[in-house]
């Protein structure tokens, strides 16, 4: 398949600049998120998180029709999930299916107890077992974070658990509003060249 040089650049352009102007909307939510406490951050992290998956498995299947019936599927869960679903494309590294797969655990936890509202980090990580408390750290670090992020991160997973987690939040944020838009650049390449192909067997033909 056939795509001019000129409008490859231009599609690499439009999609940067849609990549850049999510971000920057998704950054003012999640800079909130840090004035909240640590109960209310823990539930809108979650479905900021949520609500991504989702893009993640509309892009893939190019159905956006089916958004609707996609949202009510749960997160987690067998025998059908959206994360079963994500596992089943590759959509997401396993490193980040371990972050989620915490914070979605945590937020369950607390999310249907009135008494949770006074939720803390610090407070979650003190009744730890110690092999548990030991793997929090690991669950934080990425192989995919630059060497400054790590350094961060590993100083603040306990002393400033939220601050930490808003960190690998803001890391998956990132990587995947960049697969999501990758996915529907590459179908958009795929339509454009077929339409160049198209145009041009036809010229040959007349």
């Amino acid at each position: 398949m056939y795509l001019k040089p000129e409008e490859a650049k231009k599609l690499i352009i439009e999609l940067t600049y849609s990549v850049s102007q999510e971000f920057e909307e998704k950054y003012e939510f999640m800079l909130k998120l840090l004035k909240d406490d640590d109960w209310s951050f823990v539930i809108k992290s979650h479905s900021l998180i949520e609500s991504l998956v989702t893009e993640l498995i509309i892009a893939k299947i190019d159905e956006s029709s089916l958004k609707n019936l996609i949202e009510r599927i749960p997160l987690h869960g067998e025998p059908i999930s959206k994360i079963s679903i994500v596992k089943i494309y590759d959509l997401i590294p396993s490193e980040q299916l371990k972050f989620i797969k915490k914070l979605s655990e945590i937020r369950n936890s607390i999310v249907h107890k009135y008494e949770n509202l006074s939720f803390t980090f610090e407070a979650y990580l003190t009744e730890l077992d110690k092999n548990n408390n030991r793997n929090w750290k690991n669950i934080l670090l990425w192989e995919s974070q630059n060497p400054k992020q790590k350094k961060l991160i590993n100083k603040t997973a306990y002393d400033k658990p939220k601050v930490a987690v808003w960190m690998v939040l803001g890391k998956f944020v990132g990587s995947s509003l960049e697969k999501i838009h990758s996915i529907k650049g590459s179908k958009r390449i795929d339509e454009q060249s077929m339409q160049a192909t198209i145009k041009i067997l036809n010229e040959l033909k007349s």
